[in-house]
């Protein structure tokens, strides 16, 4: 394992008590209320587990739940805080599972630190015959978008699509989240993107330039707030499913910040 890696994985963790705009805890809350309703009643294993934060939600949801975490200091946090669910300390590109042992795996918010031939084709092995692999992305096509620290990878709805294809699985895609209003269309939303490159810009100039660019666009989308220690406790502004949109999968979306897909094990491929 890489230890640098490691670390850097477990500073960059969500953690309760973190501060984050608010719309972020509202992401963090969708991603995970799907992921519970789509592991209820089954053998389910959450790839990147964390520091626990939407952990419970899936495991109460499902008949039996596993977590596979890369980072050491994060399964030694796990390790402290609980003790009813088994946490391994391990690597999604080589998992310690048997094969066929899970129904579905979740994988939230990061594949894009992951080899994903590799990893699809470990997920296809560990997953039974009916199985379902979940996971969410930030969409590298929506404008504005920035790449977070230590991320590697990240693909277009068809280049995932492609993926997924290859290595044994049927996708659907979903978008949530949205960029720009309908009415709106992509051209104007590049222009706010524009705008606000221009004038982060020109703040940056001055003394003090980036805090000042932080604290006006962490007002701007509503401050900063304390993830709290039970995900329950984030109010969504409505059910999940009232912002989970079909995506065409041979088109790149724009419009929604975080593409979700559900990919079904083809039975041929096991």
């Amino acid at each position: 394992m890489d230890r640098t890696f490691s670390y850097d994985m477990y500073k960059f963790t969500e953690k309760a008590g973190e501060l984050l705009p608010h719309d972020a805890h509202k992401i963090i809350k969708h991603r995970y209320q799907i992921a519970a309703k789509l592991s209820k009643e089954k053998i389910a294993l959450e790839i990147g587990v964390g520091q626990e934060f939407g952990m419970q939600s899936i495991a109460k949801s499902a008949s039996k739940y596993v977590g596979i975490e890369y980072s050491g200091e994060n399964v030694a946090y796990l390790n402290q805080v609980q003790s009813e669910h088994v946490i391994i300390h391990g690597d999604a590109h080589a998992m310690p599972f048997s094969n066929s042992e899970f129904q579905i795996i979740n994988a939230l918010a990061m594949i894009y630190y992951l080899d994903m031939e590799r990893f699809l084709k470990e997920a296809r092995r560990v997953l039974s015959i009916d199985g379902t692999l979940f996971f969410c992305t930030s969409n590298k096509d929506a404008p504005g978008f920035v790449k977070p620290p230590f991320t590697t990878i990240y693909y277009s709805i068809p280049e995932l699509n492609n993926l997924l294809h290859k290595n044994g699985f049927e996708a659907e895609f979903f978008g949530s989240f949205a960029r720009y209003k309908e009415n709106e269309g992509e051209g104007f939303s590049k222009f706010k993107v524009f705008v606000k490159n221009f004038t982060k810009a020109i703040i940056n100039i001055f003394p003090n330039g980036d805090k000042l660019w932080k604290s006006m666009r962490n007002r701007h989308l509503g401050g900063l707030k304390k993830l709290p220690k039970n995900i329950n406790d984030i109010e969504l502004d409505g059910a999940w499913d009232s912002d989970f949109h079909v995506l065409e999968n041979d088109i790149s979306n724009t419009r929604y910040r975080v593409i979700y897909c559900i990919a079904k094990l083809k039975k041929k491929h096991k």
